[in-house]
């Protein structure tokens, strides 16, 4: 039953968050990150694997509605547009 969150979110409540970063922290994955983090893209290709997108350009599309509860889920971490 939904508790008032997503499917998707409540797909990703299953990967315990704790137990990802010690991942990314053995094997040193947000080395060369400077904004958008190993979890972040992540929650990105998840979601574009759970909603069979097949292009960058599709996965855009199907984001850019959601991007403001993208930003929540993601701690806030992601900017809202591309910065130089």
């Amino acid at each position: 039953m939904n508790q008032g969150q997503t499917v998707f979110a409540q797909i990703m409540s299953l990967i315990p968050k704790y137990e990802f970063d010690k991942c990314v922290k053995r094997y040193n994955g947000n080395r060369h990150a400077i904004g958008f983090k190993c979890r972040d893209q992540f929650l990105v290709i998840s979601f574009a694997q759970f909603t069979n997108q097949i292009s960058l350009r599709s996965i855009d599309g199907s984001l850019a509605p959601d991007c403001e509860k993208i930003i929540i889920m993601m701690d806030n971490t992601m900017p809202l547009y591309p910065t130089k």
